[in-house]
């Protein structure tokens, strides 16, 4: 398995410079998450919500390793929330299941393009996000969610800004 710890590395101190709380290499049944990241931001909807990142790295990396990871991972994540408002009083909550692999073919590209993020419900969301250090290029669904192009357009903005290379 290559190892991207120098990317995690930098990730980390990044996320911590930008007011997360993080925690590095933890195992949970059968998965490895090299990274678990929170904090609470303000989208241009001016809705509090709390966002959080969970990231691991792959060697093979499909569609279906996409969707189970980015769904096991929003299990975990939802079963570690720390959200700093209760749900239903501005208190959503976003995350980003992210894998980070340099194996990233033309056709998982093109998948994730065409694809969707899921709405679990109004007001906690999930958006996998795949990130290739090699190419310094970070690829998420293309289609934007039928909860307002304004939320997906701050999702965008939100993954380039803090995951984002600059």
């Amino acid at each position: 398995m290559i190892r991207y710890d120098d990317f995690f590395d930098q990730l980390e101190e990044r996320l911590k410079g930008r007011g997360f709380s993080v925690t590095r290499k933890i195992e949970s049944g059968n998965d490895h998450y090299e990274l678990f990241a929170s904090r609470p931001y303000k989208p241009p909807s001016n809705a509090r919500r709390t966002c959080y990142i969970i990231a691991t790295n792959l060697d093979a990396v499909n569609d279906k390793t996409v969707r189970d990871y980015s769904k096991r991972a929003f299990g975990f994540g939802l079963a570690n929330r720390k959200p700093h408002l209760p749900r239903g009083l501005g208190g959503g909550m976003e995350f980003f299941p992210v894998i980070v692999s340099d194996d990233i073919t033309d056709e998982l590209k093109a998948w994730m393009r065409k694809s969707m993020p899921e709405v679990h419900f109004m007001d906690v969301r999930e958006f996998p996000v795949l990130i290739s250090p090699k190419e310094r290029k970070i690829y998420y669904f293309g289609c934007g969610p039928p909860i307002g192009w304004e939320m997906y357009q701050g999702f965008i903005k939100f993954v380039e800004n803090e995951l984002g290379f600059h």
